[in-house]
């Protein structure tokens, strides 16, 4: 999930920007008050790519920790749960740029620690 909201965050906002296109950039240059005009065109396209984007995050980051959780019953670590759970967080809180990627690489540590604290004659 977060693959495809990553492709459809990246057409919406690629689709923004006029400068990126075959056409050159057209436009909000030739307005009376270029900046207005620039926002007025292609700002929305852009919300729409980053809403898109943070959408798919969130679904993906539901079913990891859906995941997380059935390891964390398999394997009686609960490390796996917590990691789940502060990773639905910060995909949640992702909106708020800087608290959700805070909290998203402190999932992405949890994450690591929880693998690594798993015993190798439980994986047998």
């Amino acid at each position: 999930m977060y693959t495809l909201g990553t492709i459809i965050g990246f057409l919406f906002v690629y689709r923004g920007f006029p400068s990126f296109t075959v056409s050159g950039f057209t436009g909000p240059l030739l307005s009376a008050d270029p900046l207005t005009a620039f926002f007025a065109r292609f700002a929305g396209t852009r919300i729409v790519g980053l809403l898109a984007t943070w959408f798919f995050f969130v679904v993906g980051s539901f079913y990891l920790k859906r995941a997380y959780d059935s390891i964390a019953l398999n394997l009686k670590i609960d490390h796996f749960r917590t990691a789940g759970i502060v990773l639905l967080i910060g995909a949640v809180m992702l909106i708020v740029f800087g608290a959700g990627l805070i909290i998203l690489f402190l999932g992405a540590t949890l994450q690591a620690a929880s693998f690594l604290s798993i015993e190798e004659n439980r994986v047998q």
